[in-house]
C-alpha cells in the first residue's frame, strides 16, 4: 500500500525559505506546528486509500499530522545551514504523496489505514442498521391485513393483454418482500403472460379492488359497424344512375351534377371500432377489375353518430378488356386510379369519395350501427 522512493530535496517541489525557529522533538509534530527533519532523511511514500475519496483523505492527514514540514541542511557536524519549508502532502492521480522521513512515513500510513478500517467498519454497521431496520418495517406492515399482499389472476376477455399494460401503467410499481431468511428484496406487482392473454398481479385487497374496477371499465366488447362500400364509375348513359340507391342517387345529383353512374362493383365489412386495427375490403386479384378499399375507424361519437375513419385509402386498376360502363361495350386502355383522405362519417348515412378524370370513380360509404345484441356474440 506505501511505498518509498529515494530522498526528494526541494529542487523537486516550489519551496518557500522560512525563518529559523527550534525544532520539536521527533519527525512528527502536533496538529498545527513544523516538523523539521534533515534533508538526508527526507523521502517520498505513497498511500492510495481504500474507503475515503482523496480530498478526504488529504484533509484528514492535515488536520492530524499538519500541512507543511521544515527541512536543514547541515553540515558534517549537524550544525544548521539553511531551513526551507515544504508541504507534507500532495495528491497524485489516485494516491497521496507523504513527504517526510521514512519512519514518520510508515507511521503517517498506518494511522491513516487504521482511520480508514474503523470509518468502514462504522459505515457497513450503519447499512447494517438500516437493513435491519427496513427489513422489520416491511415484515411490520405485511402482518397488517389491509397491508397484505395478494395474488390474483386477471384475464380480459375482450381487449388485448398488450392495450390492459398500457392503461394499468399507473398502478405498475415495485414491492419490497422479505423472504423467510429475513432477506429484504424488490420486485414488481405485474407479471404480463402474453401467449395466455393473462395478467397475475401481487397486491393489497384495496390496490387489487380498483385494479378489478378499473380493468371491468375497460374490458368491454368493441362497439361494432357495418360499412356498405358501393364502387361507382362515371357512365355515358342517359337517365340517371343505374343500380345506385336512391337515397344516394339524390346525393350523387348534388355533388356531381350533370354526370350519371352506374354501380360497377360492391362490398360489406362488418368491424369493430378500435383505432389499433386495419379495416379491408378487396376483391379477388384474378377479376380483371381490381379494388382495394381499407381505413381505420378511430374514433366514435355514440351521441353524435359519427364515426371518423382514418387514413382511408382507396386504390383500382382496370386492365385494357375492363368494358367500360355505358360506353357500349367499348374497352379501355389499362388505367388505375387511388386516392387517400380522412373523414368523417354520419351513421346510416353516405359518405362520398373519389377521384376525377376521363373515367372518374367514386366510392360510396354507408356506415351502419350493429345492435348491441349482436355485438356481444364476437369481438
Amino acid at each position: 500500500m506505501n511505498r518509498s522512493l529515494p530522498p526528494l530535496l526541494a529542487l523537486l517541489f516550489a519551496i518557500a525559505p522560512l525563518p529559523a525557529q527550534e525544532r520539536p522533538d521527533g519527525s512528527l509534530a502536533p496538529i498545527g506546528s513544523v516538523a523539521a527533519i534533515s534533508s538526508q532523511e527526507l523521502v517520498l511514500s505513497a498511500y492510495s486509500p481504500i474507503f475515503f475519496d482523496l480530498g478526504q483523505l488529504e484533509q484528514l492527514a492535515v488536520e492530524l499530522f499538519g500541512d507543511r514540514i521544515v527541512v536543514e541542511e547541515r553540515d558534517n557536524h549537524q550544525k544548521v545551514l539553511g531551513e526551507t519549508s515544504l508541504a507534507q502532502f500532495i495528491t497524485f492521480g489516485r494516491s497521496l504523496l507523504i513527504r517526510n522521513s521514512l519512519d514518520a512515513g510508515e507511521r503517517i500510513t498506518r494511522t491513516l489505514e487504521e482511520m480508514e478500517e474503523r470509518e468502514k467498519q462504522l459505515e457497513e454497521a450503519s447499512q447494517r442498521q438500516r437493513l435491519n431496520s427496513e427489513a422489520q418495517r416491511i415484515h411490520d406492515q405485511k402482518r397488517s391485513p389491509e397491508n397484505a399482499l395478494m395474488t390474483a389472476e386477471i384475464q380480459p376477455r375482450h381487449v388485448s393483454i398488450d392495450l390492459l399494460e398500457r392503461s394499468l401503467q399507473s398502478y405498475l410499481r415495485s414491492l419490497d418482500v422479505v423472504d423467510g431468511d429475513g432477506n429484504a428484496s424488490t420486485r414488481l406487482n405485474f407479471n404480463w403472460i402474453h401467449p395466455s392473454n393473462l395478467l397475475l398481479v401481487e397486491e393489497t385487497p384495496t390496490r387489487l379492488d380498483e385494479i378489478r374496477a378499473l380493468v371491468a371499465r375497460i374490458d368491454r366488447p368493441f362497439p361494432q359497424v357495418h360499412v356498405t362500400a358501393l364502387i361507382l364509375q362515371a357512365s355515358g348513359a342517359n337517365g340517371g344512375p343505374t343500380g345506385v340507391p336512391a337515397d344516394l342517387a339524390k346525393e350523387l345529383a348534388v355533388l356531381v351534377p350533370g354526370s350519371n353512374f352506374a354501380l360497377l362493383s360492391s362490398g360489406v365489412l362488418r368491424c369493430s371500432i378500435r383505432s389499433d386495427q386495419t379495416c379491408q375490403l378487396a376483391t379477388d386479384s384474378d377479376r380483371d377489375s381490381q379494388w382495394d378499399l381499407s381505413f381505420r375507424p378511430s374514433a366514435f361519437d355514440p351521441e353524435s353518430g359519427t364515426l371518423d375513419l382514418s387514413d382511408c385509402a382507396f386504390s383500382m386498376v382496370r386492365n385494357a378488356t375492363t368494358p367500360v360502363a355505358g360506353a357500349d361495350g367499348a374497352s379501355a386502355a389499362a388505367a388505375s386510379q387511388r386516392f387517400q383522405t380522412n373523414l368523417t362519417a354520419q351513421l346510416g348515412e353516405w359518405a362520398v369519395i373519389g377521384a376525377v378524370g376521363a373515367q372518374p370513380v367514386l366510392v360510396a360509404l354507408r356506415i351502419d350501427r350493429v345492435r348491441e345484441s349482436q355485438s356481444g356474440r364476437g369481438r
